[in-house]
């Protein structure tokens, strides 16, 4: 089972900032549930939108950085 939240919110400068957390329950016996966080930043500019990613997960206590640039046609 995954349970999941996020919030959305508009920052200074055109900036955008979602925020997630999600829950997994892990049904093997002897594992532990697993917690995942993401934090984004975003920008529109005029030809291209840009963004940095920001992820956690408590299982392997590592935290990974995307900065992804997408274009729609």
């Amino acid at each position: 089972t995954y349970i999941s939240g996020a919030y959305s919110m508009e920052l200074p400068e055109d900036l955008a900032l979602d925020l997630g957390v999600g829950y997994m329950m892990v049904d093997a016996e002897g594992e532990d549930d697993i917690i995942d966080m993401s934090a984004t930043v975003s920008k529109s500019l005029e030809m291209v939108d840009v963004a940095l990613t920001l992820t956690n997960e408590d299982a392997t206590d590592e935290t990974l950085v995307f900065v992804s640039v997408s274009k729609e046609f």
